[in-house]
């Protein structure tokens, strides 16, 4: 197996990160994650504290009901992935595409 060079630019990736700041800013998601956790929630696992609920949560749900594609926070990354969510590309084509297609459908509904 050839060795790779550090610094070689990379020939192909299977994760996308989007960042949904502004989709976030246009559905409110950052009023509806504040009441959502102002509702009791569940005890995280590593923490024991209430899951805490943030706008990128919000818009990773959002998307799931009108496109129908389902995107992992960024959030369960670290708080860097804050307004990001994270897509898996690593599908066919006559997959990827129609739920990218649903997603930009699903972005020109909004006001």
């Amino acid at each position: 197996m050839p060795l790779v060079k550090v610094g070689r630019k990379p020939e192909a990736t299977y994760l996308q990160w989007l960042d949904v700041s502004a989709v976030a800013d246009r559905i409110g998601a950052q009023k509806l994650a504040d009441a959502e956790n102002r509702k009791q929630r569940p005890l995280s696992l590593v923490t024991g504290n209430p899951t805490v609920i943030n706008s990128g949560d919000i818009v990773g749900k959002w998307f799931s009901q009108p496109a129908y594609v389902a995107l992992v926070p960024g959030s369960v990354f670290g708080s860097g992935g804050i307004n990001h969510l994270r897509m898996n590309i690593a599908t066919p084509r006559q997959t990827l595409k129609p739920a990218l297609d649903s997603m930009a459908g699903a972005l020109k509904e909004l006001p």
